[in-house]
């Protein structure tokens, strides 16, 4: 029996009941006992004497099963796991009472997890107080390509198909699993991955517009310039004709970084850059390195739709950075940490609202290793967040080296 209930009918259909310790006081005269395992573990709540609140409780519990659509469709699979969510007696259905209620709050593993968790938010949020105006880019870093001969139109398609198609898998995941899509890390992350590329597009497209401006002005005073003084200018040649064209990205450039620094968009665009960026890298290497290798198909399994969220989000994400030239300063990270640290408070604030089951095992507070693993999830920020770090300073080291004629260093 799935989700830890073991009162289960056995071959002759009878039923076994719920041990003492962990039947629903003061609420019902009638023992609360099992179906048979045919029925798949539906309660029998006939002869319960139910009030005012707990008819509430109830009502509310499915009405949020019905904003889950797909649950519907998977009832015969996780039909246990669902009445443990819509159970109006949560902790009888979870395992017990000390699985649920104020006292699951009382033990020792939450104040140390709690700590885990403050600590690192404190530290990112004074970093990000220090930081704050260091490092603010120029505001054609947002728009322009690090290629010189490579048009900001071709960075501002990526950006509107990177946001086309992962806006499409997101909507695809809703459908499918309702507001419940919602409840996982892999849908955060793909929604700040969305958010980056739609600002991301937008600022691309008015960069577009500048450049196009500026390109025209300078083609123009060209044109004057060979009208009035073609003949005191000296002729030039076909290279030097060549240059100027190539060289045309950098006087646009050049012209709206004498103009001004990015403003809240340019600093907005570039938080949801770099926390995605470590998210992304987290979300793919736990989803790839921990859950397909280990997690048996009883349990797991994985589809398209989530091979694809696992995988089109760090390839549209690497091939912006081979284009962008965007900075990836390390006290960004902070922004990271703080994306995870909401998450996790989210999660709690919904157990603490009534939800019985974690996303995530390692999240699970009732285990004596809760603050290792909380500890470990903190520590491991550090490397997801290097490792994309190390990508971005490889490209800025390298691509000067080997395409020393077309990259621009930013």
């Amino acid at each position: 029996m799935r989700c830890g209930q073991t009162q289960v009918g056995d071959e002759r259909g009878t039923r076994q009941r719920l041990p003492e310790h962990v039947r629903p006081k003061a609420i019902a005269e009638k023992d609360f006992a099992w179906g048979p395992a045919s029925t798949f573990a539906v309660a029998d709540f006939s002869g319960l004497r139910v009030g005012a609140s707990l008819r509430f409780h109830i009502i509310l519990r499915l009405l949020l099963f019905l904003a889950f659509p797909s649950n519907i469709r998977r009832w015969r699979d996780t039909g246990p796991c669902l009445l443990q969510t819509l159970s109006p007696f949560p902790s009888a259905m979870a395992g017990g009472e000390e699985d649920e209620g104020p006292g699951y709050w009382l033990r020792w593993q939450v104040p140390a997890c709690a700590a885990i968790l403050a600590v690192p938010a404190a530290v990112s949020v004074a970093v990000i107080s220090r930081s704050r105006a260091v490092d603010l880019p120029r505001s054609s870093d947002l728009w322009s390509p690090c290629w010189s001969k490579l048009s900001p139109l071709w960075l501002l398609g990526l950006r509107a198909l990177a946001l086309s198609i992962l806006f499409w898998l997101l909507c695809r995941a809703v459908l499918l699993d309702g507001a419940f899509a919602f409840y996982f890390y892999t849908q955060w992350t793909l929604s700040l991955v969305i958010i980056y590329f739609l600002i991301g597009t937008f600022v691309s497209a008015h960069g577009c517009w500048i450049y196009a401006k500026h390109a025209t002005e300078n083609d123009e005073a060209d044109a004057f310039f060979k009208r009035d003084f073609g003949e005191e200018l000296p002729a030039t040649s076909t290279g030097s004709n060549r240059n100027r064209n190539s060289s045309k990205f950098h006087n646009v450039y050049e012209w709206v970084d004498d103009e001004q620094k990015a403003g809240s968009w340019g600093y907005l665009m570039q938080i949801a850059y770099q926390t995605s960026a470590g998210a992304v890298t987290l979300t793919d290497i736990v989803f790839w390195g921990l859950l397909v290798p280990f997690l048996s198909a009883e349990h797991f399994k994985l589809d398209l739709l989530m091979g694809c969220m696992h995988t089109l989000n760090l390839v549209f994400l690497l091939l912006d950075t081979a284009l962008n030239n965007l900075p990836f300063p390390w006290f960004r990270m902070a922004y990271f940490v703080l994306w995870s640290c909401v998450y996790v408070i989210f999660q709690w604030i919904l157990h603490i609202c009534g939800f019985s089951w974690w996303p995530y095992s390692f999240l699970e507070l009732s285990t004596p290793w809760a603050p290792f693993w909380y500890l470990c999830l903190a520590l491991v920020h550090i490397p997801c967040y290097g490792l994309y770090s190390l990508i971005v300073k490889a490209k800025i080291s390298l691509f000067p080296k080997i395409f020393h004629r077309v990259y621009i260093r930013p």
